[in-house]
């Protein structure tokens, strides 16, 4: 009996970098940003979160840093998971059925 699968989703099923930048993007927006993809890929793109912040926004505290960092990748799940779902019918059904964790 099957009891776990475990995939590298980044490029192997999916690429979620294009749901990383819409994220980045919104998140930016509230603090007087706009980002193009070329930004993107220059500051953000393969970066950790804290780094990202601590760059693009230093005026934050610590505290802050943290906190926007646990809401982009709170918006972000809430992005893919969506995403997700929408797409459900496309996949093989052995992964159709199962949890999402």
């Amino acid at each position: 009996m099957l009891k776990a699968i475990l995939f590298d989703l980044d490029g192997t099923l999916v690429n979620t970098d294009p749901l990383h930048y819409q994220t980045w993007q919104e998140v930016l927006r509230d603090y007087g940003m706009e980002i193009d993809r070329t930004f993107y890929k220059a500051k953000i793109s393969g970066r950790l979160n804290p780094v990202i912040i601590q760059d693009l926004l230093p005026q934050l505290s610590f505290e802050a840093g943290q906190q926007l960092a646990n809401s982009k990748e709170a918006r972000f799940r809430e992005i893919a998971l969506s995403l997700y779902r929408q797409k459900a019918e496309g996949r093989p059904e052995f992964i159709r059925g199962q949890k999402v964790y």
